[in-house]
């Protein structure tokens, strides 16, 4: 399974703001490291997010919900999760509009995590994860389109 590191979630944050605007920075350092970690959380040996689609919709939630950056926590909630389940081989098909309403709903408390749990297993499908790592790693540059974040084999 691969999982988005801090890191990799402010990076993403970041360029997401160069691509749409707003402000950038974190507002809660311990919400962003709780969002980051509570998808790897266990009880008694058992891992409360059993599934990819459990953890990266937790992921999600956790960035829109908890109002971790100073601005655009929908957007990189939305990416963070779209993201990882694209790194763990799952894509989502649906309408923009539909997206929109959901992650809406989310962040002003008219929808919860079982709800976009729920849309997500209704409009995700498991890509051929060989497939689709030969497709992107046979180019030497590519442009992570979710992501709007370069990135080369070489670095």
């Amino acid at each position: 399974m691969i999982y988005l590191s801090k890191e990799q979630i402010i990076l993403l944050d970041e360029r997401l703001i160069e691509v749409f605007g707003g402000s950038s920075g974190i507002r809660n350092d311990n919400l962003l490291d709780l969002s980051v970690n509570s998808i790897r959380q266990t009880f008694d040996g058992v891992d409360l997010y059993p599934s990819i689609i459990h953890k990266a919709v937790h992921l999600g939630f956790s960035l829109v919900s908890n109002h971790t950056f100073i601005d655009g926590n929908k957007r990189i909630g939305t990416h963070a999760m779209l993201v990882m389940l694209e790194l763990n081989g799952y894509e989502l098909e649906y309408e923009d509009s539909e997206l929109i309403d959901i992650i809406m709903d989310i962040a002003s408390s008219n929808k919860k995590e079982e709800d976009l749990f729920q849309w997500v297993k209704s409009h995700c499908y498991n890509i051929n994860i060989q497939t689709w790592l030969k497709t992107w790693f046979s180019r030497s540059d590519y442009d992570c389109i979710k992501c709007g974040v370069f990135i080369s084999e070489n670095t």
